[in-house]
């Protein structure tokens, strides 16, 4: 992924920085369940800083307290200070404070990724993932470091199935008018193989792309818009506005089995979702998304996606429909407070195991 400067990153986040007096921070019986850090890098990724954001709203929705801390691996203090349950961390390069507090690591890249040449855990180029005490897996199959973990502390190994999703959101229920692309073009598939539908889609003048300018302006595209603020609520606000999702993985994302978080924000916008073959989306969200094949020449993919949006001006309350259906399948599957509530099972899970 390409890196965001680190001044943005500094506006978009703000400065977190662990200064909680440890008098005031001590639990009583009115306390909210869990209180959490979550570990921030200032030069984080286009994606991650968003997650971020939404990790801390979903927790606050759930009624636990959280605190970002920027460049958590030189404030030791921390843990002190605020006296967390546990911290949540979507790098490994963040490096843990082990025999503190339970320390917990999103992997969300694909798994090849975190491998060498043989098939095991690199711990050369991953030197602190064997620090975390629990997994929270984004990607489906973390054996690799499941087997390197036991082999080095012959102990159980905690971890919880999850998603990048985002806050729960009302169904909205407004006409589905305009055709939204979203986040950045960090791979060659998304960046090239796919500009010549761009184009074509730029003409009909239903689309509005948003983005960081490195991924779109290059492309000379009428139809993009700017960055959105990378804030909880901004994307699927806007989403919602628009009312009809383009949704496109990467190889990365496909090879791996890893869904988009696209899928995520789309479906709790309420927006009709036009989406390429993905496996996950298929097998969760079925027929309540269209579906196109982005391999196809550029005129073919054009064709099915302009196909898709005129049925939906066509049909405005099949649309509703349809995006009620998946709208649905998100509440009831993959809110961001269900996936925080996994991760505070696993907490349960290890705390009744020390006792």
């Amino acid at each position: 992924m390409r890196i965001v400067s680190v001044a943005m990153m500094i506006i978009s986040l703000g400065s977190f920085l662990c200064n909680v007096n440890a008098s005031n921070t001590k639990r009583s019986e009115k306390s909210p369940k869990y209180r959490v850090i979550i570990a921030n890098l200032p030069e984080d990724f286009f994606g991650e800083v968003q997650a971020i954001h939404r990790i801390a709203k979903a927790a606050r929705n759930l009624g636990w307290d959280c605190k970002i801390v920027d460049e958590y691996s030189k404030h030791p203090e921390c843990v002190a200070d605020y006296q967390p349950n546990f911290v949540i961390s979507l790098h490994q390069e963040v490096k843990p404070f082990r025999n503190t507090v339970p320390h917990f690591l999103y992997v969300h890249h694909a798994l090849n990724v975190y491998l060498d040449k043989q098939g095991k855990l690199d711990t050369k180029r991953f030197p602190n993932i064997l620090s975390y005490d629990g997994f929270i897996e984004v990607t489906p199959n973390i054996d690799p470091i499941k087997q390197a973990f036991v082999a080095k502390y012959h102990q159980p190994f905690y971890s919880t199935k999850s998603v990048f999703s985002v806050p729960k959101r009302d169904f909205n229920d407004s006409p589905k008018l305009r055709l939204i692309y979203w986040g950045s073009t960090w791979d060659k598939a998304r960046r090239e193989y796919y500009k010549p539908f761009y184009d074509l889609l730029d003409q009909t003048g239903y689309l509005d792309i948003y983005g960081p300018a490195w991924s779109w302006e290059k492309m000379g595209l009428q139809s993009y818009r700017g960055l959105l603020p990378m804030d909880d609520h901004t994307v699927v606000d806007k989403i919602s506005e628009s009312g009809i999702a383009l949704i496109l993985h990467s190889h990365v994302h496909l090879n791996g089995g890893v869904p988009t978080s696209r899928i995520f924000e789309a479906a709790a916008a309420s927006a009709v979702i036009i989406c390429d073959h993905h496996p996950f989306v298929e097998k969760e969200f079925g027929d309540a998304v269209l579906y196109i094949d982005p391999n196809q020449d550029p005129e073919k993919v054009f064709a099915q996606i302009d196909a898709h949006v005129k049925w939906v001006h066509e049909n405005p309350d099949k649309a509703i429909g349809l995006a009620k259906r998946s709208h649905t399948i998100f509440m009831e599957r993959f809110t961001l407070e269900n996936e925080l509530l996994k991760i505070g099972q696993m907490y349960e899970r290890m705390s009744q195991k020390k006792k």
